[in-house]
């Protein structure tokens, strides 16, 4: 009895529009691998489910033939989708392009001791200088992110993206008001649960 549902309705049921069904999903996908079109759609297309997929820009962005720096792997260019398959995507009219961050899906140097923790949501800590990132850099460096990734799916689809998508999960405060202010209405986290319309810029997922 599960009913896969579309952000436009989801959005439209939190400003008080047609109610979702009683078991309302939102499918998603991160990162943007390009099993994703080859294996994916076709059963998106195939059951008329709508979807949310979430590239990361600076992995479509790789040149053809060189491999994605995928944290501290080198994985192959073609795990990952482009700039066309995405275009391709946002044109079937069942996929929603999300922001999974421009370049900034990697784990960051957070302490003296050496632990690493989601860029997106910490303040940096700069070993050689022995202190972390002000407010004000870290505003200037996810700002810049959040203004670079929504650039880059815009120009690919013509729409500027509804969806933010946490790497690891991982939200912070600062960004997620950066990204409210970019436009950002939804925004998805890995913590376990079900969603609610009151808490969208805060939403768990079930993996």
């Amino acid at each position: 009895g599960y009913q896969a549902v579309s952000v436009d309705r989801i959005l439209d049921a939190g400003r008080g529009g047609a109610p979702l069904p009683p078991k309302a999903v939102l499918l998603s996908f991160d990162d943007g691998y390009s099993s994703f079109r080859s294996r994916v759609f076709p059963i998106l297309k195939a059951m008329n489910w709508p979807a949310v997929w979430a590239p990361v820009g600076r992995w479509i962005d790789t040149p053809p033939g060189q491999p994605v720096a995928f944290g501290t792997l080198q994985v192959p260019r073609d795990h990952f989708a482009t700039w066309e398959d995405v275009r391709q995507m946002a044109r079937s009219g069942l996929v929603e392009i999300a922001a999974h961050t421009n370049a900034s899906h990697y784990g960051a140097l957070a302490n003296p001791q050496g632990n690493t923790e989601p860029a997106a949501a910490i303040r940096r800590y700069d070993a050689k200088t022995g202190r972390y990132e002000s407010e004000a850099e870290f505003e200037a460096r996810m700002g810049g992110d959040v203004r670079a990734i929504s650039r880059k799916i815009e120009q690919a689809t013509g729409r500027k993206p509804r969806v933010w998508v946490w790497p690891y999960g991982a939200e912070g405060g600062s960004t997620l008001r950066i990204a409210a202010e970019n436009g950002y209405q939804l925004a998805l986290t890995l913590e376990d649960g079900a969603g609610r319309l009151n808490r969208l810029m805060s939403t768990p997922r079930m993996l």
